[in-house]
């Protein structure tokens, strides 16, 4: 592993990790918001479509995306301890297990898929547009989950230019294939399904390529059938309450969506596109928590906890340009970003009104990022996951339905309830981080993979 010492070096490094993961992040905002912009001018009801049925794919998401922090946490820390037979192991154990169990996931969705979309009580048109969305999206999620793997694999390995690369392919595919589908061959809603079963595909091929035949971190041979369930238990156990995180947060979103359609299907729509401009504040929070777990797990992997705490200080500091950056777009721009998607009047409005205070709370959405990826890798990945659980099912999901089914309040108690959950998360994170003093740890992950 690269050893660095001066701090000009260290920030060099640190923008070096943190620009590819950004820019990953850029590609897959634009292809949303230029995806959902093709789809939106066709129809509007089909944005809320793929928002009702993205509540199911998204908790699909949640799980494996947490189950692979696991594997990049471990990943990291094997990296920096320069262990190579190790990181294989965690690779092949966590692609077995994975396909395993999205298997079944996909079985279930393709049979109750239906019955979960009833239970938001939706128009028969609308429910109908996200029926048929959902049951070709399903196909894809077993390489939606090849991709997570393969980007833990690198990231934690300190590469996230491969999959940088692989998001541009995929994005550029479904942005292609999107246009194709909805404008050539008028198949609307099910066009933009299709578009990006077919991304996906192309991506986790490019994924096991990478990791496979170009980089040779795993090769297919009889070993790769290698399976110790204790190795895969000690994988889940740290990558689970990730996973647990984000399910509470998809959890809340249903819940959430389910209010906001109290205020009627355009309200919703507003919600989904403010959600999507809303990523421009979000993607410093998620880049840098990926780059504070990356190098805390490397240091605490190569046993040198004091290198780790130097690399935390100088990321806290990126965050704050990071933040003004975002703040001034959303702050200023919220009705022109709005724009991009709708023409309509109504949804402007209600979504600028979301996104113009998502700007002036990104700070407290953004800094707890990265004292969650630090105590992530020093395996702490029960804290993270309490802090979400206080935050949206003790703050935010309780005053919300509060103050819309009570008070009858308007739609902007909503964005404010948003808004006191980020501030109290920020709030608990940064007093648990300090707290827990993750950089006096006397031991790391590496001796639980045998």
């Amino acid at each position: 592993m690269e050893t660095v010492t001066g701090k000009n070096e260290i920030r060099k490094r640190i923008l070096k990790m943190l620009f590819p993961i950004v820019a990953e992040s850029i590609v897959q905002m634009s292809s949303s918001i230029i995806s959902m912009a093709i789809i939106g001018r066709v129809s509007v009801l089909a944005i809320g479509a793929i928002g009702l049925s993205s509540r199911i794919t998204q908790l699909v998401w949640a799980l494996f995306k947490g189950i692979t922090t696991g594997t990049n946490v471990f990943v990291a820390q094997f990296y920096g301890a320069q262990n190579p037979d190790k990181i294989r192991k965690v690779i092949v154990e966590t692609f077995i297990s994975a396909m395993i169990l999205i298997v079944l996931m996909q079985i279930l969705i393709l049979i109750f898929g239906q019955n979960f979309l009833n239970l938001f009580n939706s128009s028969a048109e609308l429910n109908a547009l996200s029926s048929e969305y959902l049951k070709i999206v399903t196909f894809g999620l077993p390489f939606m989950v090849i991709m997570l793997i393969a980007t833990s694999v690198f990231q934690g390995m300190g590469n996230p230019r491969t999959p940088f690369i692989i998001t541009i392919v995929v994005n550029i595919i479904n942005i292609i294939l999107c246009f194709t589908t909805i404008y050539g061959f008028k198949i609307g809603i099910k066009g933009a399904a299709i578009s990006l079963v077919i991304a996906q595909i192309v991506g986790a091929l490019i994924g096991i390529y990478c990791i496979t035949l170009k980089y040779k971190i795993v090769k297919i041979d009889k070993k790769f059938l290698y399976f110790n369930f204790k190795d895969v238990v000690n994988i889940y156990k740290v990558g689970l309450p990730a996973s647990f995180e984000s399910i509470f947060w998809q959890l809340g979103a249903m819940v959430i969506t389910f209010a906001i359609l109290k205020h009627g299907e355009m309200a919703l729509s507003a919600y989904q596109i403010g959600l999507q401009v809303e990523s421009i504040s979000f993607m410093p929070s998620t880049a840098l928590a990926i780059v504070s777990t990356i190098f805390v797990g490397h240091y605490i992997g190569a046993n040198n906890t004091k290198k780790a705490k130097v690399y935390i200080n100088e990321i806290v500091k990126s965050s704050f340009l990071l933040t003004i950056i975002g703040t001034t777009l959303l702050g200023l721009f919220p009705k022109a970003l709005v724009s991009i998607f709708t023409n309509d009047k109504e949804v402007i409005e209600i979504a600028a009104s979301y996104i113009r205070l998502m700007g002036i709370f990104s700070f407290f959405q953004n800094l707890p990022g990265i004292f969650n990826g630090a105590l992530r890798a020093a395996g702490f990945t029960k804290v993270p996951m309490f802090i979400s659980l206080i935050g949206i099912w003790v703050v935010r999901v309780p005053l919300i339905l509060l103050f819309t089914f009570i008070f009858k309040f308007s739609i902007l108690w909503i964005w404010y309830v948003i808004c006191l959950d980020m501030i109290i998360k920020c709030i608990l994170s940064f007093t648990i981080y300090k707290k827990k003093n993750i950089f006096d740890i006397k031991k790391s992950l590496v001796d639980n993979i045998t």
